[in-house]
């Protein structure tokens, strides 16, 4: 007896929806291919753009000061950051625009450039450094209460970065200028108890010791302050044992004749 032979007809089957479809086919493979081209063509001129921006800071020669040092010229790198505002060399040198204007004195031009920074590069590493920036323009420009939220604003929004512990003591010194030693023994106090802040918890201390030596009141403020904040053990149950007791080896028994 011979097994019956069975045969699949699935490849034909295709072969005639092919037939019947080829024109869909052929225009949905044209798609696919455009696309697939438009995607690499955009990678690469992403990449190539950054190439060309970085070739564009680096080809700024930075230029003597009267006072010996030397900056970047500050309209080469706002062109740059005008250029490639996308890429990380035109953020850079956005960001050390801002910079070199504050370094020249010219505050109100630093600020509103390091705000600039802040719109466009929200989500950048760079943006506590520009925060930072914004603060330390509106002090240089004798705007202590704006510094002051401003500064308030670093330590609320980034409380794990350098900028926060910068921002604090900023935060005392102009409370000194104001005549508030007490709340600038406040802030120098808490950040010199702060773990990790390193130097600047050091300058913080060292401040504060500074602020007692001319306001000897303020220790003893501080030292009730410091006492209210104190966490007690609870107290052991009275019906405990004694811990001299529970911790005593037993008493030897008298050897037995």
């Amino acid at each position: 007896m011979q097994p019956e032979i069975t045969e699949s007809t699935w490849f034909y089957e295709f072969l005639a929806w092919l037939e019947l479809n080829k024109q869909r086919v052929i225009w949905g493979s044209v798609a696919v291919l455009a696309l697939i081209v438009v995607v690499y063509v955009y990678r690469w001129h992403i990449q190539q753009t950054e190439v060309d921006a970085n070739r564009a800071l680096f080809a700024i020669r930075p230029s003597a000061t009267p006072e010996g040092s030397t900056l970047v010229p500050v309209g080469d790198l706002l062109k740059v950051a005008q250029e490639y505002p996308s890429t990380s060399a035109g953020e850079r040198a956005l960001l050390l625009a801002a910079g070199n204007l504050y370094a020249e004195g010219r505050y109100a031009e630093a600020q509103t450039r390091f705000e600039e920074f802040r719109k466009q590069h929200a989500g950048s590493l760079l943006a506590p450094v520009a925060a930072l920036g914004v603060a330390s323009s509106l002090d240089a420009l004798d705007k202590m209460d704006e510094a002051l939220g401003a500064y308030q604003g670093i330590v609320n929004q980034y409380p794990t970065e350098s900028v926060a512990a910068r921002a604090q003591l900023a935060m005392g010194a102009i409370y000194e200028s104001k005549n508030q030693p007490d709340q600038a023994f406040r802030v120098y106090d808490e950040l010199s108890r702060l773990a990790g802040a390193g130097q600047a918890a050091m300058q913080a201390a060292m401040h504060k010791e500074l602020l007692l030596q001319q306001y000897p009141k303020l220790a003893v403020t501080n030292a009730s302050a410091i006492a209210t904040t104190v966490v007690k053990p609870a107290p052991a149950p009275t019906n405990a044992p004694p811990q001299a007791a529970t911790n005593a080896a037993p008493a030897a028994q008298p050897a037995t004749p």
